[in-house]
């Protein structure tokens, strides 16, 4: 198969699973501190939702990262939407630092295929940084070949 990369392509039979990352590193203009957004492939387990991967991401997060914290409760969006998406925001210490994320979790098809995107900084988020990663979600359009219509009851 032919894999696509931002930069062209590469040959390579089809893999098991695609866990590839992009990190997007961005400057706030007015402070000039940097913040990321991060998006990766993975694939929920048998039987999870977006909402029950997003809650086995938080506990893992808990156990992993010091004063682990979820400032922004769980949402889940469902109705009326062929691509499923859950979010949540936490906040939590990772070698002395404070980190704040913003996390969107979205299934691009029903064999559990998901698009997990992150916003990722040292200190809280502004209105254009959270403005920003929201016009990113909006603007995410799954490619024909992985989008499929997932339902639900």
């Amino acid at each position: 198969m032919q894999y696509p990369l931002p930069e062209g392509a590469i040959e390579t039979p089809a893999p098991a699973l695609d866990q590839s990352m992009n990190v997007l590193v961005f400057q706030e203009p007015e402070s000039r501190s940097n913040y990321t957004i991060i998006i990766n492939r993975d694939r929920m387990n048998a039987g999870e939702t977006p909402e029950s991967y997003c809650r086995r991401q938080i506990v893992t997060l808990e156990r992993q990262f010091d004063e682990f914290t979820v400032e922004r409760e769980l949402e889940v969006h469902t109705e009326h939407r062929t691509v499923p998406y859950a979010l949540f925001a936490s906040r939590f210490r990772q070698n002395g630092v404070p980190v704040h994320q913003r996390q969107c979790v979205v299934q691009i098809t029903g064999d559990g295929s998901v698009m997990n995107f992150t916003l990722s900084g040292t200190t809280p988020f502004n209105e254009a940084q959270t403005s920003h990663f929201d016009d990113v979600l909006r603007s995410f359009i799954a490619s024909r070949m992985h989008l499929t219509v997932v339902q639900h009851p």
